[in-house]
């Protein structure tokens, strides 16, 4: 399996959203303020995503098998 490893700074829980280009959620995520997040991106297909944390932080990632 392929995951995907998130640290967050914060401790606090968090909501995280793996979006398409075309903004389809693709995976969504609350975690309880543990570090790091492991996510399973293996039935995600390949292509560039967004990932969004709190509709505040947004960072790009290529899921590539």
């Amino acid at each position: 399996n392929k995951y995907l490893n998130v640290q967050i700074a914060k401790t606090q829980t968090i909501n995280m959203v793996i979006m398409n280009l075309l903004g389809q959620n693709v995976f969504s995520h609350t975690s309880n303020g543990r570090n790091p997040i492991s996510i399973d991106v293996s039935k995600i297909p390949n292509g560039l995503y967004l990932i969004n944390i709190d509709n505040k932080f947004h960072k790009k990632v290529l899921i590539n098998h």
